[in-house]
């Protein structure tokens, strides 16, 4: 779940940490993918925010994060949603995936930014 990897129809969670950021600026979160997913952010209210979104389908999911409107270090992420027993394979929307995807974050962005959780390692 998260970042790289997670599974279809399962809530796919990660952390942005901003604690370390002394620059004002506001935190966004976007994720692109084969189907439009919901996304809950909870601030922690301690520079912290917890977010999860939902997959619906396999595929590859682009995660964007950014503060103040730049991206932060590593983002954007891809995280590779695998099939569930609970979600039906689309393949013609998992073959739209394999197009190649331009978007690499330009270098500077807020360096004390950071993201991380258990998707970090994998699903």
């Amino acid at each position: 779940p998260g970042l790289t990897g997670g599974e279809a129809m399962k809530p796919a969670p990660f952390t942005i940490d901003a604690r370390q950021e002394t620059k004002p600026g506001g935190l966004g979160v976007t994720v692109e993918g084969p189907k439009e997913s919901k996304i809950d952010v909870k601030d922690n209210g301690d520079g912290t925010c917890g977010v999860t979104y939902f997959p619906e389908v396999p595929g590859d999911y682009k995660v964007n994060v950014t503060h103040a409107d730049r991206p932060i270090p590593g983002s954007p992420y891809t995280a590779k949603i695998k099939p569930s027993s609970q979600a039906p394979v689309d393949e013609g929307m998992i073959a739209a995936q394999k197009k190649p995807q331009a978007a690499s974050a330009p270098p500077g962005g807020p360096p004390k930014v950071k993201a991380y959780g258990p998707g970090l390692t994998g699903g």
